[in-house]
């Protein structure tokens, strides 16, 4: 009955929007929702996975990898529905802020790392955790870079990372990395991210990848190395198709990158204190610490304020291509 009430809805959005230009040129072809693989997402396409989802349409593996948003195995009113949301997008400047992809309620998420030791992620998400960005390391991967009077442990891919990744996705939670800098020079920066990109090779995330910048000495640089260095990160990480952003705190964010940087990066903000201060956009807030079922101590929990999963997979990064 609930199958047939959603038909119904969808079939008479589909009608409605016949005179609208509610659809989206794909990015490539296909692009996720574009199960007919026409170049648009549009109401057929959602039409074609909600009758799918109800044994009247048998999908070919091609069409159910790109009607599967969610990517759980199952198509379903879920993901008609979802596919509908993406109709509405903008086909020019397409931006995770569009109405389809920020979320009525926060994802509520956590990040770790080695510190964080050995994870029970089925527990975690039975806690209601819906995402975890996991370090990837951090420095570069070459031990002759090494900073000789930081921990080794904090340089390189992280310890733990390769066993979070593997762990957490099989738990079923969404899945983004960070890379922490050390870098002194740009040319240290695009080490780092290519580092970054080996240790991340051949690897899905439904969440960016992060670089993160909170060395006092790089901040002694000024605005323009801060920002240069994250420049070339983060613009390396994205020409190897992976969707990058940032995580600074709010006063370094502020004061030490560049509008541009700003406008074109997304912004993770951690604020753990108050009412956040940051008066540039930001989609996801690392708010604090706190207690989480499966994890041994503290950890640091985040909201998301958008659907990055949808996002990701929409545009064909992260390796969702």
């Amino acid at each position: 009955m609930l199958k047939n009430k959603i038909a119904a809805f969808l079939v008479a959005v589909a009608f409605a929007a016949g005179s609208m230009p509610i659809s989206v040129s794909a990015a490539s072809n296909p692009v996720m929702g574009d199960v007919n693989a026409d170049g648009i997402v549009d109401a057929t396409d959602s039409l074609l996975t909600l009758r799918a989802s109800i044994d009247l349409e048998d999908l070919s593996n091609g069409q159910f990898k790109y009607a599967d948003t969610n990517n759980d195995g199952m198509i379903d009113s879920y993901d008609a529905i979802t596919i509908l949301r993406l109709t509405i997008v903008s086909p020019e400047n397409i931006s995770v802020t569009e109405v389809p992809f920020r979320l009525g309620t926060p994802a509520d998420g956590i990040d770790v790392s080695f510190w964080q030791g050995d994870i029970d992620f089925e527990r975690v998400k039975k806690s209601g955790i819906d995402f975890v960005i996991i370090r990837a390391g951090g420095a570069t991967d070459n031990p002759a870079e090494n900073h000789p009077n930081i921990d080794p442990r904090r340089q390189g891919v992280d310890a733990q990372f390769e066993k979070n990744y593997k762990k957490a996705k099989a738990a079923g939670l969404n899945v983004g990395v960070y890379w922490y800098s050390f870098a002194e020079t740009v040319e240290q920066a695009e080490r780092e991210a290519e580092s970054c990109l080996r240790a991340i090779e051949g690897k899905q995330f439904e969440y960016p990848v992060f670089y993160d910048i909170e060395n006092k000495y790089q901040f002694e640089k000024g605005k323009e190395f801060c920002s240069s260095i994250m420049e070339t990160f983060c613009g390396k990480i994205k020409d190897n198709g992976y969707y990058s952003a940032f995580y600074m705190s709010t006063f370094y964010a502020t004061n030490y990158l560049s509008d541009d940087i700003k406008s074109t990066y997304d912004c993770w903000l951690a604020q753990w204190s108050g009412d956040v201060a940051y008066r540039s956009p930001y989609v996801m807030w690392q708010y604090s610490t706190g207690r989480v079922d499966g994890i041994n101590g503290d950890v640091d929990v985040d909201y998301s304020y958008v659907d990055y999963p949808l996002y990701i997979k929409f545009l064909g990064v992260n390796g969702w291509n």
